[in-house]
């Protein structure tokens, strides 16, 4: 299984826009399914206890605020589901998530704020 993200661009040449969000291929590439529909995903991270835990950072437009950004979401079901993640986050423009492998109850959200949260996943499963 492969996950990518992408933001939303714009291809001037062909005057067309190409979605962001996150996608997974679950046949090495050949072909792409949309898990997440959002203009600016910036990263993925895998649960390393349950491959069905996924969580994305997300960030808004650079150069206006007609897409905010919506912080970390979290899914439990392979990206069938969203919630947000956010509890004591005072900026929602995260443009990295992480899992500790050391200890994969511990999330990193990294911020164009200039900010590191840490938060605590308080039900990683086992596989």
């Amino acid at each position: 299984v492969v996950y990518v993200t992408t933001r939303q661009t714009y291809d001037h040449a062909a005057r067309r826009p190409y979605a962001g969000g996150l996608f997974v291929s679950r046949d090495a590439g050949r072909t792409w399914e949309s898990l997440l529909a959002f203009r600016f995903v910036t990263s993925v991270a895998v649960s390393p206890t349950d491959s069905r835990t996924l969580y994305v950072s997300t960030t808004d437009h650079p150069y206006h605020d007609a897409y905010p950004a919506e912080g970390v979401l979290k899914s439990v079901d392979g990206g069938r589901t969203w919630q947000h993640e956010n509890t004591g986050m005072s900026h929602r423009g995260v443009q990295s998530v992480a899992i500790d492998p050391h200890d994969p109850a511990r999330i990193y959200a990294c911020t164009s704020g200039n900010s590191v949260f840490v938060g605590r996943d308080a039900r990683p499963q086992a596989k």
